[in-house]
């Protein structure tokens, strides 16, 4: 599937993104980065509030929020969607797109 894309429907228009079918080397330290993305934006979407009430206003444990502040929980897209929705917020509030 060499220069195949997915093409995914946003609020904003249609996103391509490549798909070769393997891992490519471009690709090493990305999930760490978006981890990192997701943490510093749920520590800043929480405030003032406690773990216990923004787990609770996000609809997950106390334990796993800790473990997406700090980076150290892996997230379905299902889960990723219901924290957008709970939080009325996109995707792209939590990850900017990337200048190139």
């Amino acid at each position: 599937m060499t220069g195949s894309v997915v093409r995914v429907n946003t609020v904003h228009g249609k996103l391509e993104i490549p798909y070769a079918g393997f891992v490519s080397p471009h690709c090493f330290g990305v999930p760490a980065a978006l981890k990192d993305q997701l943490a510093k934006f749920l520590r800043e979407k929480r405030g003032e509030l406690t773990l216990l009430q923004f787990a609770r206003k996000l609809g997950i444990s106390d334990s796993t929020l800790q473990r997406l502040e700090i980076g150290d929980q892996n997230l379905t897209l299902k889960s990723l969607q219901r924290i957008m929705d709970r939080l009325k917020c996109e995707m792209t509030d939590i990850f900017p797109p990337r200048n190139r």
